[in-house]
């Protein structure tokens, strides 16, 4: 983002980048003891410095792209955050340590560098950014005085929920407000929640637009952006499919330098790696997965294809949902709306037994 400054000597609008300036490090020595950050040196160095770190990256397929990144938290006691976040965290079923992109992405956040993260869906990307967010949340909240202090921007609304249940869960300890902001949904109910205050705004980028009256300039907004202090883009390769871009950078032009960004996406593609250029400031970048910057098939999805002819496609494609509604989850890629149609019906009516 940047300003539009006037020259003395004529009339020409020169655009000057703005300068931000990265947040200093998370104090959480109230609670719990920070350790400090080592350098991820090469792969060779670093086996003799510290094996486990080192056998910890090559097993998680873990790549830092900066040589001073701290070394990835490995467990969930010796995790950056305050004592409260971290028994809660401990006590969730199924948690037994941080997951690839959670334990490369942790000190780097609390540490107060923006962060540019690409890892596959599913990954534990929303604690990744949200743990961080909400221990700079505790220690601002008194300033802010109910303004939001992280705005989170997802690509859909379903998102955008989830993001803030987990957010209202891990934040109760810490007295952190969380409120989900999206469309398709009661503008009203949003607003009052947005005036009664919060920490944290999960948002669609569309609706959020409309919070804040960006079209009106300002006149007629529900919240203010001026006490935020952390950004966070969770799928920025989704919402910029669904061409969001012009939302994204309008939003961010409202929020006050300097401030953090944590910038999430699944792949990286051209046109993501210009906007996190535009937004970022000397970003510590960290990659999961085998894949690199390049778009991989998911290895923990089963994917199977069927070429069939046009005439047996409908049998084909009502035998395999059929023999697959005992699994947890079965996703089918339809090329034609039409049979799409005629196979949802099918399975409702003759499998499921529903007649409407």
């Amino acid at each position: 983002m940047g300003r539009a400054v006037k020259l003395p000597e004529s009339d020409v609008t020169e655009y000057v980048p703005a300068k931000r300036t990265n947040r200093v490090a998370l104090d959480v020595t109230e609670d719990a003891p920070a350790k400090r950050s080592k350098r991820v040196d090469p792969p060779a160095e670093l086996e003799e410095e510290d094996p486990a770190a080192a056998a910890f990256l090559l097993a998680n397929e873990i790549t830092f792209h900066d040589a001073d990144s701290p070394l990835p938290c490995m467990s969930f006691e010796t995790a950056p955050f305050p004592k409260k976040l971290i028994k809660l965290l401990i006590a969730q079923p199924g948690f037994k340590a941080p997951s690839a992109v959670q334990a490369a992405s942790w000190p780097l956040a609390v540490a107060g560098r923006d962060v540019l993260a690409i890892a596959k869906t599913g990954s534990g990307k929303t604690l990744g950014y949200l743990l961080p967010a909400l221990t700079r949340c505790r220690l601002e909240k008194a300033d802010a005085n109910g303004s939001p202090i992280c705005l989170i921007m997802a690509p859909t609304r379903e998102l955008a929920i989830q993001i803030c249940s987990e957010a209202v869960k891990f934040g109760e300890p810490l007295g952190c407000r969380a409120v989900a902001v999206y469309g398709g949904a009661s503008k009203k109910t949003q607003s009052n929640n947005l005036q009664r205050g919060c920490e944290v705004i999960a948002a669609t980028p569309g609706r959020m637009k409309d919070m804040l009256d960006i079209r009106g300039n300002g006149y007629n907004a529900v919240t203010s952006l001026t006490k935020c202090s952390i950004l966070v883009l969770d799928e920025a390769d989704r919402m910029l499919d669904m061409g969001f871009e012009t939302e994204i950078r309008s939003i961010v032009w409202e929020i006050p330098t300097p401030h953090q960004t944590l910038f999430y996406s699944a792949t990286w593609p051209a046109e993501v790696e210009c906007i996190a250029q535009d937004l970022l400031t000397n970003p510590a970048k960290v990659s999961v997965g085998s894949g690199g910057e390049k778009l991989t098939a998911n290895k923990s999805v089963t994917q199977r294809v069927h070429v069939v002819n046009l005439g047996f496609a409908l049998f084909v494609c009502c035998f395999f949902v059929c023999s697959n509604l005992g699994s947890n989850l079965v996703v089918c890629l339809f090329v034609r709306i039409l049979l799409c149609f005629i196979v949802f019906r099918f399975v409702l009516r003759f499998v499921l037994g529903h007649r409407r």
